[in-house]
């Protein structure tokens, strides 16, 4: 069964502003592949709620790199 993902306030406005600024300053295929590559990434969490990589200072803290700029904790 599918772990549910819920988005703090903090994080849907960070990923909306994200999506923006694509849409604004690169062509919009950029923007749709980052939503398309966040999409499959979080539902690939959902199915596997261990995958990523296990922090060194707090193993309980997992991190999943979404492009080379953005990670997701």
């Amino acid at each position: 069964m599918a772990c549910k993902i819920i988005w703090s306030e903090i994080a849907l406005e960070d990923y909306n502003r994200i999506v923006i600024y694509l849409m604004a300053s690169w062509p919009i295929s950029v923007a749709s592949d980052f939503v398309g590559i966040v999409n499959k990434k979080l539902d690939n969490l959902s199915q596997q709620p261990l995958v990523g990589i296990m922090s060194q200072k707090n193993p309980a803290i997992r991190s999943i790199l979404f492009t080379p700029h953005n990670r997701l904790y």
